[in-house]
């Protein structure tokens, strides 16, 4: 077997799709794949980009619209081209994008490993709201041609899959759940997280950890009333904040410490994100709209339970009681604080709380693991 992977955006870079890109071709290189033929595409290289920019801009400019992320059908034909001439002995092809797919017609194995589903964000991304109408008929048109050509669906969440065979009529019996791993190249050790774990005292102090690039999608105002909240009764808490480059003017609170977004690119600022999850009590994500963010594998990896908005695939990865517990959104603030006060009661609950949430990341929420699960389906094709 010779295994491609392909990407529409660059997989080498760090920062694209929160690493996401990187640690699928280290996945595969590590769970056997060793004739893998990574196809790193980007945007920039593709026939017509100038003109396809100046398309997005015109549009954006003088209708007021915005354009789709996903490729068009131009694009996707062009990047079907490009791929099908990179793939040389390949006999299966991976990609996390539908564009690379839709149009592939050679005659080999076609997995899409991904987060979500177009219908998807168009229903919950504030982004792919205003968007032209022609915009949105041939992004779907990707989309399903893509389902419709790969042998092997593999989803991070149920509710992606679930979309995927109700919006677009996939096949059930070639729809798998994968979930991400921890985009972390330091893990502890079952003894060193011992250590972190038993350190923590949450009747003295809560430290909550906020990490999201996207301050207002990823709920960062309701992360603010959380922490202020607790504070209010009594609770000595403090808000770490990461991810976002800017942090908004009005957030000058005494219990908010902003550490700025953190690269992975290097070791140094590796190990300061390393440092922020070892030395939290929960990660805080009261998203508005998401898909399934990797910082929860990574989060729980440090032993971290994770209080989370129940939208998206949230659910299907964070499991009530195990590594975290899920809220509707409109009862965040007030449920997180009771939940939070209740293991203040008891340190033991929350110590139980952290080794159940490292040993859900050991046993599903790890590369390794998704890799082992992708290789099984993948030799069954």
């Amino acid at each position: 077997m010779y295994l491609a992977y392909a990407t529409a955006f660059d997989s080498d870079d760090i920062h694209k799709w929160s690493g996401l890109g990187v640690y699928y071709g280290k996945m595969l290189r590590e769970c056997g794949f060793t004739n893998l033929n990574s196809l790193n595409l980007n945007e920039r290289t593709f026939p017509n980009n100038y003109i396809h920019s100046f398309k997005i801009n015109f549009q954006s400019h003088f209708f007021g619209k915005n354009h789709t992320p996903v490729f068009d059908t131009t694009q996707s034909k062009t990047v079907a081209r490009i791929v099908h001439n990179r793939l040389d002995k390949a006999t299966h092809i991976l990609s996390p994008n539908t564009v690379v797919l839709a149009y592939l017609k050679k005659d080999l194995k076609k997995i899409l490993y991904t987060d979500s589903t177009l219908d998807n964000l168009l229903r919950f991304y504030s982004n792919y709201f205003n968007l032209q109408a022609k915009d949105i008929t041939e992004a779907q048109e990707v989309e399903r041609l893509a389902i419709e050509n790969a042998d092997l669906l593999i989803y991070t969440s149920k509710w992606a899959a679930d979309s995927a065979i109700r919006n677009y009529n996939a096949d059930a019996t070639k729809v798998f759940i994968v979930p991400f791993g921890a985009n972390l190249s330091i893990i502890p050790t079952k003894q060193e997280l011992k250590s972190i774990i038993l350190e923590k005292n949450i009747k003295r102090h809560i430290n909550l950890l906020f990490i999201g690039v996207d301050w207002k999608r990823k709920g960062g105002e309701y992360a603010i009333e959380l922490t202020e909240k607790l504070n209010e009764l009594g609770i000595p808490a403090t808000l770490h904040i990461a991810g976002i480059r800017n942090i908004p003017l009005h957030l000058n609170r005494k219990f908010i410490v902003y550490h700025g977004f953190i690269s992975k690119r290097t070791a140094k600022s590796e190990m300061k994100l390393c440092k922020l999850f070892s030395q939290s009590n929960f990660l805080i994500l009261p998203s508005l709209a998401d898909c399934t963010p990797v910082v929860f594998s990574e989060a729980n990896a440090y032993g971290v339970p994770c209080l989370v908005s129940s939208v998206g695939g949230h659910s299907g990865i964070i499991k009530n009681g195990i590594n975290g517990k899920t809220f509707q959104l409109s009862e965040f603030v007030e449920k997180s604080v009771k939940y939070i006060l209740e293991l203040v009661k008891s340190e033991n609950d929350y110590h139980d709380l952290c080794f159940s949430s490292y040993e859900e990341y050991l046993n599903e929420l790890n590369w390794k693991s998704a890799g082992n699960k992708i290789a099984k389906l993948i030799n069954a094709i």
